[in-house]
């Protein structure tokens, strides 16, 4: 009920995780095999970010969903 107080966090939020991808990736400097590897693990979370908001974009915009829909949405038993 009280989101909005949280939106002035959101820009602090997304420099942390940026600032946290970056030294996942690694340094300019950093060996090639560090660097394809932090490289991967940067693009997995992306990748897993991107999906879960295309997953839950009919919720987020308030679109209409079918029942079956809603239950696909509720991994849980205990949600239901």
């Amino acid at each position: 009920m009280y989101y909005f107080y949280a939106v002035p966090l959101a820009p602090f939020l997304v420099m942390g995780v940026t600032l946290v991808l970056g030294e996942v990736l690694g340094q300019r400097h950093a060996s090639t095999e560090r660097r394809t590897t932090g490289l991967l693990v940067v693009c997995l979370y992306v990748g897993l970010v991107v999906a879960n908001f295309v997953w839950l974009w009919p919720i987020l915009t308030g679109l209409p969903i079918t029942v079956e829909h809603w239950h696909n949405e509720l991994w849980l038993p205990s949600w239901r």
